[in-house]
């Protein structure tokens, strides 16, 4: 028997499951050196006894033949069952999923420019912060990014949320970091969009070189790769053709920022306003590469694309997500609610938009834009703003929604069976008798992430 092959059960006064909320439950765990923890059952003390060792010890290995089969070359492996984890008057519940995130910002302290500005004006800001960022370190550049990079996924850890959808605009890498108790914190999980801009050709043709070399290099099992084409006024039409062709060809996901700004209708549309002025003054304004002349038309470009994650649709108009909706169901809004507020945007149509059926999910975006790069933090203003709207919904915006659009629901977003073992845990505070949907997204709650050991 190997020592670290091992089942386990995480117990709480609730758990969310995918069935509904089960009382004193507990999840049962399941551990190989060579695999990441996965879920094996949800215990219901109110079904059924609690399983003993020598059940959990077949199940186990039946799981493990299964699904595991490469360890069972050499007969079949014993599990040892380590004594349960009581984590006390908790909800144990599926870790979050953040669709958006633009880790390279996590150093920022606060967000970039000033709450209400134009984005032309944000957007200088940024370009200003990344100039600052480069001359501060010159040729150390990638290896401080790095460490911006990992700073940014340990808050998110820390917070609850365990997959992520990052958008990398260089080649810097998100490496194993320590967590504020000093361990060794897990490598990010979840999808890296390889970003891709310009509406020079030059500019745009080496951006796509990166970017495919980027996708050429061997394949890490904890994230999924995909592309992303950066914006309808800072990426050419041939960009966002290469993106949709090749995402179709190899089934990768595609992100693109889309209906982020009025400035950026404005530019589809009349060829004018405040970002028409900033690329002209950066002397990056090429008209003529953008053929769109509506949000419709940049949706065409990639509404066969089958795992579309729209970023922010802000102004999107419902004629135009029930057009995508027809045309691809699988096509997912990514609503970034604090950055959202930050620009102080009119009111997001998040509420029409799943009632016609179209799935949203949430994401933090980065410290450029937002206080933190807390999902949970996301959800509350959501919960605020929205408070007719049952809380189980938002639930699943920061979960199920994020896992799906991401491609990771076979994985996470619920806690349910052969899933990652990648919880996070709420408490709701003594005072709550019984678990109900309004107290977990209750200002008084507090969530932390757990992940089991070995991950």
């Amino acid at each position: 028997m190997a020592s670290n092959s091992w089942i386990q059960i995480f117990r709480a006064r609730w758990v969310q499951a995918e069935r509904g909320i089960v009382e004193d439950g507990g999840v049962v765990v399941i551990h190989d050196p060579a695999h990441e923890p996965r879920i094996l059952t949800i215990f219901d003390p109110h079904d059924s006894e609690a399983p003993t060792t020598d059940d959990l010890i077949k199940a186990a290995e039946s799981f493990a033949a299964e699904h595991w089969a490469a360890i069972h070359a050499h007969g079949p492996k014993r599990f040892e069952r380590l004594p349960d984890q009581c984590l006390g008057d908790v909800v144990l519940l599926p870790g979050m999923v953040n669709c958006h995130t633009h880790l390279e910002f996590s150093d920022c302290r606060e967000p970039l420019g000033e709450t209400g500005s134009s984005f032309a004006k944000w957007l200088s800001a940024v370009i200003a912060h990344r100039a600052r960022a480069v001359a501060a370190v010159e040729e150390d550049f990638a290896v401080a990014k790095s460490a911006t990079c990992d700073q940014g996924w340990l808050e998110m850890l820390e917070g609850g949320t365990v997959a992520a959808g990052e958008i990398l605009s260089r080649p810097v890498s998100v490496r194993r970091g320590e967590d504020s108790h000093g361990q060794a914190a897990p490598e990010l999980f979840g999808a890296i969009f390889h970003e891709v801009l310009g509406l020079d050709p030059e500019r745009a043709h080496a951006s796509w070189d990166w970017a495919l070399s980027c996708l050429a290099e061997p394949r890490n099992k904890r994230v999924r790769v995909g592309l992303s084409p950066h914006a309808p006024y800072s990426t050419s039409t041939w960009l966002y053709r290469q993106c949709a062709e090749h995402g179709r060809r190899h089934g990768l996901p595609v992100a693109t920022h889309l209906a982020e700004s009025r400035e950026e209708l404005q530019l589809l549309t009349d060829r004018s306003g405040p970002l028409v002025d900033f690329l002209a003054e950066m002397g990056v304004w090429r008209p003529e590469r953008i053929e769109a002349r509506s949000i419709r038309e940049v949706l065409a470009l990639l509404s066969d694309v089958d795992r579309l994650l729209l970023v922010h649709g802000n102004y999107l108009e419902r004629d135009d997500w029930r057009w995508l909706r027809s045309q691809n169901p699988n096509a997912t809004i990514v609503y970034c609610p604090q950055t959202h507020a930050y620009f102080q945007h009119e009111r997001h149509p998040w509420v029409e938009m799943m009632a016609d059926g179209v799935p949203v999910a949430l994401g933090t975006d980065s410290r450029a834009s937002s206080s933190s790069l807390s999902l949970w933090e996301d959800l509350r203003v959501v919960r605020e703003r929205y408070p007719e709207q049952d809380p189980a919904r938002l639930w699943q915006m920061a979960t199920i929604h994020g896992a799906r659009a991401l491609g990771l629901e076979q994985d996470l977003g619920s806690l349910g069976n052969g899933k990652l073992a990648r919880f996070c845990v709420a408490d709701l505070g003594a005072a709550v008798p019984a678990f109900s949907w309004e107290a977990l997204l209750s200002s008084t709650t507090k969530i932390s992430g757990r992940l089991v050991p070995g991950i």
